[in-house]
Parts: structure tokens; C-alpha cells; sequence
């Protein structure tokens, strides 16, 4: 297989790495299914995070797909609470990349001030 990316110096290609392996290791009970599909998300997020990092200043998405976008990173920054997750790193990672690009001024030009105050909520009950 081919990659298309070299992981070898990201300091996230562990977590993906290690998030792969969950994968095809993966028992049928539905707990560690959960567990993973939570991991997945936060993958796509930081894949997700990176493209519009790639893009920036401008979006791929129109403005329905990235309000879908932002409620995955809203999701995803929720596990910010959780530094024992075996993927707090990946989930710093998307908010490093979301905070050096700054798109949560994108979030304004929504009309969902709801987004707004969730995002700030989210973050004020992290800092607790």
C-alpha cells in the first residue's frame, strides 16, 4: 500500500497507527465498538481540521457542509475533558490546527449563535 502522506514525522501517526490496529483487531461486542467509533470521529476531525488548514483562508465546503464540520469539532472538543483518552492527543491536535487558522470565525457567518455559545461553553467547562 502506498501512502499518499508520509506519516513518519507527524507526531500523530502513533495515534493513527494505533488507531488502525483497533480496527482490524476488533472484537464484535458493541462497548469496544463505540469505543472505537469514537476514535474514528476524532480522526476524521483531524483530517478534517487539516484540509481546511490546506485551504485556508478559503473553504471547500459550502456553508450547510461545514456547519456539519463544526458539529463534529464541537463534538470532538467535548473529549477535551477526557485527558485519558487514547486519542486526548489527536483531539489537542484539532484544536491546535482549528486555533492557528482560525476558523471559528467561519462559525459567524452561520446565523446559529447557538454554535456560538456552545463552542464558548464547551470550552469554559473544559478550563473547570
Amino acid at each position: 500500500m502506498v501512502n499518499a502522506y508520509d506519516f513518519s514525522d507527524d507526531e500523530q501517526s502513533n495515534d493513527l497507527t494505533d488507531i488502525g490496529k483497533k480496527l482490524s483487531e476488533v472484537n464484535k461486542s458493541k462497548d469496544s465498538l463505540i469505543k472505537l467509533l469514537k476514535d474514528v470521529r476524532t480522526c476524521a476531525a483531524y483530517c478534517l481540521s487539516h484540509i481546511l488548514k490546506i485551504h485556508a483562508p478559503d473553504s471547500p465546503y459550502s456553508t450547510a457542509q461545514l456547519q456539519d464540520v463544526f458539529g463534529l469539532f464541537m463534538w470532538v472538543f467535548r473529549r477535551l475533558g477526557s485527558p485519558s483518552s487514547p486519542s486526548y492527543q489527536l483531539t489537542l491536535s484539532v484544536l491546535d490546527n482549528i486555533s492557528q487558522i482560525k476558523c471559528c470565525l467561519l462559525m459567524l457567518d452561520f446565523d446559529n449563535d447557538d454554535m456560538v455559545c456552545d463552542l464558548f461553553k464547551i470550552m469554559l467547562d473544559t478550563v473547570k
